[in-house]
């Protein structure tokens, strides 16, 4: 990995759904910045982040081969900030605030496409891989995994942390409720579906508090 700018990986580094009980994913508006964490995803070694207390952004392209790099950051109102690296893979990064209402984000390179959705509202922070998604719930420290596509698909969720790794999945299926356990703090977590031939794992969301 090129450490250029950000020295190592941060170790604590869907349009939104109905609102209801744990098998949606609830947006509180505008209160995003009660959780006060920052949100990182990659993309390669590209990387882009979100402060959710103060909205400030940071875009890093870290591959030298050409490609532009961008953070896609979204307002509950659909509006998109597109933020870039202004230095390419020289040094610093691209740094902005984006609007108070931003609640969803990627990042991208050009020709090579986007990591997956990070997504947070004022108890909770989640990843997705297409519809489903897995999420800490800070609010009462909790894993969640949901399971939102009618495939019969399995959908796993690993949380990675100074509790060690933990695995969840969504009991019910695509029915009513998610998979709800016990946790702590993660410092990373991604989503999973099991095809039944492979794998499909979302990117791994980065969380400091």
């Amino acid at each position: 990995m090129n450490t250029r700018k950000y020295g190592r990986r941060l170790p604590g580094l869907m349009a939104a759904m109905v609102i209801g009980a744990s098998t949606v994913f609830v947006m509180s508006t505008p209160a995003f910045a009660a959780l006060g964490y920052t949100l990182t995803l990659w993309q390669g070694d590209d990387v882009a982040s979100i402060n959710t207390s103060n909205m400030a952004v940071t875009v890093c392209d870290q591959e030298r081969d050409g490609n532009g790099v961008f953070g896609q950051f979204i307002t509950t109102s659909g509006a998109v900030t597109k933020v870039g690296d202004p230095t390419g893979s020289g040094i610093g990064c691209g740094n902005v605030t984006v609007a108070s209402t931003t609640y969803r984000f990627r990042v991208c390179e050009d020709n090579s496409g986007c990591s997956d959705y990070g997504q947070w509202n004022s108890s909770k922070a989640a990843v997705f891989n297409g519809n489903n998604w897995a999420s800490y719930i800070k609010t009462s420290n909790q894993f969640e995994v949901c399971d939102m596509v009618e495939d019969g698909h399995g959908i796993l969720g690993h949380f990675v942390g100074s509790g060690g790794t933990v695995t969840v999945s969504d009991p019910n299926g695509s029915t009513v409720n998610c998979g709800l356990v016990s946790g702590w703090v993660p410092e990373h977590f991604k989503v999973c579906e099991n095809t039944g031939q492979e794998m499909l794992c979302s990117s791994w969301l980065y969380i400091n508090f």
